[in-house]
């Protein structure tokens, strides 16, 4: 793997770590800012074939790992949710300042593109629309991000994803907890709810879903009144039109975890608005998967979406857009 280690402390004083991975280009093109899904890392499988794909196309890279996980445990009882942008923000004003990138590289002018993965990149998104114009990026890429929370939830409950994808997940997050459960007991932040369940000898067990778990541990411990609250706090897609830096939201239409094909006309009216959205569909590759044949996944040859991707940012690398902001107005969604 190789990564760099490098620890930030965000705006509550917690740390959290990012993992560097250079390129041996002798020109790099710029750098990447990986925002991976919630409870995914630097070395989850995913993650690694893109950074490694995109170091050998001549990017330095920087993985960003949520707080509480893959480095220095939790110290307030601020925990990540899909709603949360702070560190993210704090990712971008220390670890990838114009500073930071002349001191790690000698060179502060390399151009900084983020991509973000599943939630990471309904994060990215919602940081872009909360920051406009102060966002410090040459431009964004959202892959397989579910745009609309609502609907992703309701998508959620179907018989495959019941099946497949909500037991594993929801023992991810209940493990995320676990493995902070000391730091979390300790603070007077944590609320009396979240503390009876952390001591609940089920332990990670004790949640079959994750609406159970948004609804008995997001909601008490952020101060959301239910899960809808939640929700439109996490939703980024009626906050896209206010995305002031070119932005490429990338997925599959059979892909369960993001509620499946987007609606078209939602993404067409947008879109005219924003004319620096770009939203490309595809037929099939499920959640983050994009299979190949047999012997290219044998290789861990760069799959469709990591070549396309990392085309795109090639293209807007080199491309010199209109950074004059301007006003848009607010839209109503049906």
């Amino acid at each position: 793997r190789g990564y760099e280690r490098e620890i930030f402390t965000s705006f509550d004083g917690q740390e959290v770590a990012v993992d560097w991975l250079h390129t041996k280009h002798a020109s790099p093109k710029g750098v990447l800012a990986v925002i991976p899904g919630m409870g995914s890392t630097s070395t989850s499988y995913y993650i690694e074939t893109f950074v490694r794909h995109a170091t050998k196309s001549g990017y330095h890279v920087a993985v960003y790992n949520m707080r509480g996980k893959s480095g220095p445990q939790l110290t307030t009882g601020l925990i990540t949710t899909a709603a949360f942008t702070d560190d993210i923000r704090a990712l971008f004003a220390k670890s990838l300042s114009p500073a930071s990138l002349q001191y790690r590289f000698g060179n502060s002018s390399l151009q900084t593109v983020a991509v973000g993965f599943s939630l990471g990149g309904s994060q990215l998104m919602k940081y872009l629309s909360e920051d406009r114009e102060k966002v410090n990026l040459h431009a964004a890429v959202a892959v397989c991000a579910p745009w609309d929370i609502h609907e992703s939830a309701n998508k959620f409950t179907s018989f495959l994803a019941t099946a497949f994808f909500n037991p594993r997940l929801t023992k991810g997050v209940m493990s995320y907890l676990q493995d902070n459960k000391t730091a979390l007991l300790a603070s007077d932040d944590v609320c009396p709810q979240v503390k009876a369940i952390l001591n609940d000898p089920r332990g990670s067990s004790i949640f079959s879903s994750l609406r159970e778990f948004e609804q008995n541990v997001i909601c008490p411990q952020m101060g959301y009144p239910s899960v809808e609250a939640y929700f439109d706090a996490a939703n980024s897609f009626p906050l896209l039109h206010k995305v002031e830096v070119p932005l490429l939201c990338f997925s599959a239409d059979d892909d369960v975890f993001t509620g499946g094909r987007p609606v078209v006309r939602r993404w067409e009216r947008i879109c005219a608005v924003n004319p620096r959205l770009l939203m490309v569909g595809c037929p099939s590759g499920g959640h983050l998967a994009f299979l190949q044949n047999p012997i290219k996944e044998l290789c861990s040859a760069p799959n469709f979406m990591e070549i396309n991707v990392i085309n795109a940012i090639d293209s807007v690398i080199t491309y010199k857009y209109d950074k004059v902001r301007r006003d848009v107005p607010d839209i109503v969604y049906e």
